[in-house]
């Protein structure tokens, strides 16, 4: 079971608006396994095959995690859903991968939960990669396991 952030400890995820936003990517593409959790109205890591939320029959969202940097400096991580997934593999062969992907980030609507859109648009290869794998155990609830 992944370890849970100290208390007091947040993790920023930038919240696209509805006018296109160019962003850097500095790390390198991380994903992890969830559910939502009817019970808590929250996102928990799936347990995999003793996943008690799994049994119940609620499905499996993949999550894709970048770091990135707005043009402001501010640091954050963007979280993409399966919908992405052309977008991110075609960056993924590309001969610079993601470290230095430029983005440009935005959503269809105003409304909060309005899809979001993402269109690769350029490379910055100045950029050092910074790792965020260390994180990734820390995202959404621990697992519910069955007999828990």
């Amino acid at each position: 079971m992944g370890q849970q952030l100290p208390k007091g400890t947040s993790v920023l995820f930038y919240t696209p608006g509805s006018t296109p936003a160019q962003v850097t990517v500095l790390s390198p593409l991380e994903w992890w396994y969830s559910h939502w959790d009817p019970d808590v109205g929250r996102s928990r890591r799936c347990g995999q095959v003793k996943c008690a939320l799994c049994a119940r029959g609620l499905p499996i969202v993949l999550r894709f995690v970048l770091l990135i940097q707005l043009q402001n400096g501010l640091k954050c991580l963007l979280e993409l859903r399966e919908r992405h997934r052309e977008e991110l593999e075609a960056i993924a062969k590309s001969d610079r991968g993601f470290v230095g992907a430029k983005l440009e980030v935005w959503r269809n609507a105003s409304n909060k939960h309005a899809k979001i859109q993402v269109e690769h648009v350029g490379f910055d290869s100045t950029i050092v990669p910074h790792e965020i794998s260390r994180l990734m155990p820390c995202l959404g609830l621990p697992a519910t396991l069955v007999g828990q």
